[in-house]
Protein backbone atom coordinates (compact mmCIF):
# COMPACT_ATOMS: atom_id res chain seq x y z
CA UNK A 1 0.00 0.00 0.00
CA UNK A 2 2.86 2.44 0.71
CA UNK A 3 4.90 1.82 -2.32
CA UNK A 4 1.52 2.36 -4.58
CA UNK A 5 1.01 5.53 -2.27
CA UNK A 6 4.58 6.23 -3.66
CA UNK A 7 4.18 5.70 -6.89
CA UNK A 8 0.86 7.49 -7.29
CA UNK A 9 2.61 10.66 -5.83
CA UNK A 10 5.68 10.20 -8.30
CA UNK A 11 3.17 9.56 -11.49
CA UNK A 12 1.05 12.62 -10.05
CA UNK A 13 4.29 14.88 -9.79
CA UNK A 14 5.10 14.05 -13.16
CA UNK A 15 1.74 15.05 -14.92
CA UNK A 16 2.08 18.09 -12.76
CA UNK A 17 5.40 18.99 -14.09
CA UNK A 18 4.31 18.59 -17.68
CA UNK A 19 1.24 21.09 -17.36
CA UNK A 20 4.08 23.47 -16.28
CA UNK A 21 6.27 22.78 -18.88
CA UNK A 22 3.09 23.41 -21.26
CA UNK A 23 1.75 25.97 -19.65
CA UNK A 24 5.08 27.95 -20.11
CA UNK A 25 5.21 26.89 -23.42
CA UNK A 26 2.01 28.47 -24.21
CA UNK A 27 2.88 31.50 -22.11
CA UNK A 28 5.91 32.47 -24.45
CA UNK A 29 4.57 31.53 -27.67
CA UNK A 30 1.38 33.73 -26.80
CA UNK A 31 4.23 36.56 -26.05
CA UNK A 32 5.75 35.87 -29.79
CA UNK A 33 2.23 36.38 -31.49
CA UNK A 34 0.69 39.88 -32.35
CA UNK A 35 -2.27 39.22 -30.02
CA UNK A 36 -0.02 40.33 -27.23
CA UNK A 37 0.13 43.89 -28.32
CA UNK A 38 -1.83 46.37 -29.03
CA UNK A 39 -3.16 46.78 -32.45
CA UNK A 40 -1.33 50.14 -33.14
CA UNK A 41 2.02 48.25 -31.92
CA UNK A 42 1.79 45.92 -34.28
CA UNK A 43 0.37 48.38 -37.01
CA UNK A 44 3.80 50.66 -35.98
CA UNK A 45 6.24 47.46 -36.34
CA UNK A 46 5.18 45.78 -39.49
CA UNK A 47 5.35 48.97 -41.25
CA UNK A 48 9.11 48.92 -40.68
CA UNK A 49 11.94 46.90 -42.30
CA UNK A 50 12.42 43.86 -39.90
CA UNK A 51 9.52 43.93 -38.49
CA UNK A 52 9.42 42.63 -34.85
CA UNK A 53 12.08 40.17 -36.18
CA UNK A 54 15.04 42.48 -34.89
CA UNK A 55 14.12 43.13 -31.72
CA UNK A 56 16.27 41.52 -28.82
CA UNK A 57 12.81 40.09 -26.88
CA UNK A 58 11.78 38.50 -29.81
CA UNK A 59 14.65 36.36 -30.95
CA UNK A 60 15.52 36.23 -27.21
CA UNK A 61 11.81 34.17 -26.99
CA UNK A 62 12.28 32.34 -30.42
CA UNK A 63 15.07 30.94 -28.97
CA UNK A 64 13.26 30.33 -26.17
CA UNK A 65 10.20 28.43 -27.35
CA UNK A 66 12.88 26.38 -29.64
CA UNK A 67 14.12 25.27 -26.60
CA UNK A 68 11.39 24.21 -24.56
CA UNK A 69 9.44 22.36 -27.40
CA UNK A 70 12.87 20.55 -27.94
CA UNK A 71 12.79 19.69 -24.16
CA UNK A 72 9.36 18.09 -23.92
CA UNK A 73 10.49 15.90 -27.46
CA UNK A 74 13.54 14.94 -25.28
CA UNK A 75 11.64 14.39 -22.28
CA UNK A 76 7.99 13.01 -23.18
CA UNK A 77 8.70 11.70 -26.83
CA UNK A 78 12.16 10.02 -26.05
CA UNK A 79 13.87 11.53 -29.26
CA UNK A 80 17.42 11.32 -27.50
CA UNK A 81 19.22 12.75 -30.40
CA UNK A 82 18.49 15.82 -29.61
CA UNK A 83 19.60 16.09 -26.34
CA UNK A 84 22.99 17.57 -26.96
CA UNK A 85 21.10 20.28 -28.97
CA UNK A 86 19.00 21.35 -25.68
CA UNK A 87 21.55 21.05 -23.58
CA UNK A 88 23.68 23.88 -25.50
CA UNK A 89 20.08 25.74 -26.19
CA UNK A 90 19.56 25.88 -21.81
CA UNK A 91 23.05 27.26 -21.71
CA UNK A 92 23.41 29.69 -23.60
CA UNK A 93 19.33 30.72 -23.72
CA UNK A 94 18.86 30.96 -20.06
CA UNK A 95 21.97 34.02 -19.71
CA UNK A 96 20.24 35.50 -22.78
CA UNK A 97 16.77 35.86 -21.20
CA UNK A 98 18.31 36.84 -18.10
CA UNK A 99 19.44 40.18 -19.91
CA UNK A 100 16.78 40.43 -21.77
CA UNK A 101 14.39 40.99 -18.70
CA UNK A 102 17.17 42.70 -16.53
CA UNK A 103 17.38 45.97 -19.26
CA UNK A 104 14.10 45.33 -20.23
CA UNK A 105 12.65 46.16 -16.64
CA UNK A 106 15.94 48.23 -15.97
CA UNK A 107 15.26 50.99 -18.42
CA UNK A 108 11.17 50.89 -18.11
CA UNK A 109 11.30 51.73 -14.38
CA UNK A 110 13.61 54.42 -15.84
CA UNK A 111 11.09 56.11 -18.42
CA UNK A 112 9.18 53.43 -20.71
CA UNK A 113 10.01 55.61 -23.97
CA UNK A 114 13.03 54.25 -23.49
CA UNK A 115 12.01 50.56 -24.70
CA UNK A 116 8.88 52.09 -25.99
CA UNK A 117 7.83 53.90 -28.82
CA UNK A 118 7.34 57.22 -27.51
CA UNK A 119 4.51 58.82 -29.81
CA UNK A 120 2.40 55.64 -29.04
CA UNK A 121 3.06 55.77 -25.43
CA UNK A 122 2.38 59.70 -25.31
CA UNK A 123 -1.05 58.54 -26.85
CA UNK A 124 -1.91 56.45 -24.28
CA UNK A 125 -1.50 53.40 -25.87
CA UNK A 126 -0.22 50.74 -23.85
CA UNK A 127 0.83 46.96 -23.26
CA UNK A 128 -0.50 45.71 -20.67
CA UNK A 129 1.32 43.39 -17.52
CA UNK A 130 0.62 39.72 -18.71
CA UNK A 131 2.11 40.48 -22.07
CA UNK A 132 5.26 41.85 -20.60
CA UNK A 133 5.37 39.11 -18.74
CA UNK A 134 5.23 36.81 -21.15
CA UNK A 135 7.77 38.93 -23.35
CA UNK A 136 10.01 39.66 -20.41
CA UNK A 137 9.89 37.52 -17.43
CA UNK A 138 7.97 34.32 -18.08
CA UNK A 139 10.88 32.79 -20.90
CA UNK A 140 13.73 33.58 -17.67
CA UNK A 141 11.43 31.61 -15.50
CA UNK A 142 10.65 28.90 -18.12
CA UNK A 143 14.29 28.09 -18.62
CA UNK A 144 15.09 28.03 -15.05
CA UNK A 145 12.16 25.60 -14.54
CA UNK A 146 14.16 23.94 -17.51
CA UNK A 147 17.76 23.55 -16.25
CA UNK A 148 16.55 21.56 -12.75
CA UNK A 149 17.13 17.94 -14.41
CA UNK A 150 19.89 19.41 -16.61
CA UNK A 151 23.32 18.93 -15.65
CA UNK A 152 24.83 22.09 -17.37
CA UNK A 153 28.46 22.67 -17.82
CA UNK A 154 30.32 25.34 -18.90
CA UNK A 155 31.53 25.18 -22.08
CA UNK A 156 33.99 28.00 -24.22
CA UNK A 157 31.93 27.59 -27.19
CA UNK A 158 29.35 29.48 -25.31
CA UNK A 159 31.13 32.20 -24.36
CA UNK A 160 32.23 32.61 -27.90
CA UNK A 161 28.81 32.68 -29.23
CA UNK A 162 27.69 35.58 -26.68
CA UNK A 163 31.11 37.50 -28.33
CA UNK A 164 30.23 36.97 -31.89
CA UNK A 165 26.35 37.40 -30.84
CA UNK A 166 26.40 40.81 -29.53
CA UNK A 167 28.71 42.41 -32.17
CA UNK A 168 27.06 40.76 -35.21
CA UNK A 169 23.18 41.70 -33.59
CA UNK A 170 24.83 45.53 -32.99
CA UNK A 171 25.80 45.42 -37.00
CA UNK A 172 22.60 44.07 -38.01
CA UNK A 173 20.41 46.47 -36.26
CA UNK A 174 22.62 49.34 -37.78
CA UNK A 175 21.60 48.00 -40.76
CA UNK A 176 18.00 48.15 -40.25
CA UNK A 177 18.11 51.38 -38.51
CA UNK A 178 19.54 53.56 -41.54
CA UNK A 179 16.81 51.52 -43.97
CA UNK A 180 13.87 52.75 -41.04
CA UNK A 181 15.37 56.08 -40.24
CA UNK A 182 15.73 54.99 -36.08
CA UNK A 183 16.77 52.29 -34.31
CA UNK A 184 14.90 49.17 -32.83
CA UNK A 185 14.74 50.91 -29.36
CA UNK A 186 14.58 54.19 -28.74
CA UNK A 187 17.15 54.52 -26.06
CA UNK A 188 19.53 53.87 -28.78
CA UNK A 189 18.45 56.67 -31.12
CA UNK A 190 19.17 59.41 -27.78
CA UNK A 191 22.76 57.65 -27.58
CA UNK A 192 26.22 58.77 -30.09
CA UNK A 193 27.96 56.40 -31.61
CA UNK A 194 29.92 55.45 -28.81
CA UNK A 195 27.21 55.35 -26.20
CA UNK A 196 25.77 52.52 -28.74
CA UNK A 197 28.92 50.92 -29.34
CA UNK A 198 29.45 51.08 -24.76
CA UNK A 199 25.38 49.92 -23.96
CA UNK A 200 26.26 47.02 -26.69
CA UNK A 201 29.73 46.27 -24.94
CA UNK A 202 28.29 46.25 -21.36
CA UNK A 203 25.26 43.89 -22.89
CA UNK A 204 27.80 41.34 -24.30
CA UNK A 205 29.96 41.65 -20.43
CA UNK A 206 26.91 41.11 -18.22
CA UNK A 207 25.17 38.54 -20.42
CA UNK A 208 28.29 36.72 -20.26
CA UNK A 209 29.00 37.35 -17.00
CA UNK A 210 25.44 36.14 -16.46
CA UNK A 211 26.64 32.70 -17.86
CA UNK A 212 29.57 32.74 -15.85
CA UNK A 213 27.70 33.02 -12.43
CA UNK A 214 24.98 30.59 -13.26
CA UNK A 215 27.37 28.41 -14.38
CA UNK A 216 29.06 28.31 -11.51
CA UNK A 217 25.86 28.54 -9.22
CA UNK A 218 24.25 24.92 -11.58
CA UNK A 219 27.95 23.04 -11.15
CA UNK A 220 27.22 22.91 -7.38
CA UNK A 221 23.88 21.68 -7.29
CA UNK A 222 22.87 17.62 -7.60
CA UNK A 223 20.12 17.45 -10.00
CA UNK A 224 17.09 15.30 -10.03
CA UNK A 225 16.14 13.34 -13.26
CA UNK A 226 12.22 12.92 -13.54
CA UNK A 227 12.11 11.02 -15.87
CA UNK A 228 14.57 7.71 -15.35
CA UNK A 229 13.62 6.91 -19.24
CA UNK A 230 16.58 9.13 -20.66
CA UNK A 231 19.67 8.13 -19.22
CA UNK A 232 22.44 9.18 -19.07
CA UNK A 233 21.47 12.23 -17.10
CA UNK A 234 20.98 14.83 -19.48
CA UNK A 235 23.85 16.42 -20.01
Amino acid sequence: MFDSNINDLFIGMKYRILSLRVIFLSLCIYGCTDYCLPPENVESMNQAYGRNYIYLTNISLYLTVTTLAIGLCVRYFKTKRFISLYVNLVSVGLPLSLLVTVLFWGLFLIDPTLVRNKELHDKGVRVNLLSDLCMHFFPFIALLFEQYDVKLKRETSHVIFYFIFCPTYFFITSLFAKANGFWVYPILDQLSFLGKCMLFGCSNILVWLFYEGLMLLFSKKSFFVISKSVKPQLK
